[in-house]
């Protein structure tokens, strides 16, 4: 995304006109770039219930890239921007998310709890059992056996499946619940989209001074 487009997308983000904040979303979704991903979750935070619900499926297309970004959500965002990035990490499926999803399932918020049971359905049920059993060896024995009792109300075979691989692991954790194997790289990618973001925003507030 050229600095050109991506301030056009903020602009129109940043507009009350619904189909111009759309538009914005559009924009973003055509480019495969980072910037284009953060103005993305800028979208799913969005009080417009209308704007999310259009994001969520935009973002989606993202990928991978959006994963790391989405899971940030779960754990800093109000409670309808956590169950928009539940249903965007359902819809991507990466199997990366899965810890941190879990993490949701007894959210407060039946909403957030809703969309975070039916993302663990998804994500276990569309993997790969390979990547699913690397997953599992990530987590202790606790997260273990709610990942059992979550699959076992929608997919007794595979419950029964990860408890047979399951009988044969230490009782550790080999990683917390947030973690991934890019998270370094991730987590400073995130910040230099932040500061993007925020360099755009503040040169917008400046020329809108300037022309008035």
């Amino acid at each position: 995304m050229t600095d050109h487009q991506l301030t056009e997308a903020v602009e129109l983000l940043k507009s009350r006109d619904a189909k111009k904040r759309m538009t914005a979303v559009d924009m973003a979704a055509e480019l495969n770039t980072a910037g284009s991903v953060a103005l993305l979750i800028k979208a799913i935070q969005d009080q417009s219930w209308s704007l999310r619900e259009y994001a969520i499926k935009k973002t989606a297309l993202a990928g991978h890239q959006a994963v790391q970004p989405l899971i940030r959500l779960l754990r800093d965002g109000v409670w309808y921007t956590r169950a928009a990035a539940l249903q965007a990490l359902e819809l991507i499926g990466d199997i990366v998310a899965l810890n941190a999803v879990m993490g949701l399932c007894k959210d407060p918020n039946r909403s957030v709890s809703e969309a975070a049971r039916q993302a663990v359905s998804v994500l276990t049920g569309k993997t790969e059992m390979g990547a699913l059993l690397a997953q599992v060896e990530k987590m202790n024995s606790e997260q273990r056996g709610i990942l059992i009792s979550l699959v076992s109300e929608s997919n007794a075979n595979l419950a029964e499946s990860l408890k047979a691989h399951m009988a044969g692991l230490p009782t550790y954790a080999a990683s917390g619940v947030f973690s991934s194997a890019d998270e370094p790289d991730m987590a400073e990618r995130l910040q230099g989209l932040r500061r993007e973001i925020k360099t755009i925003l503040r040169q917008s507030g400046r020329d809108g001074n300037e022309d008035a």
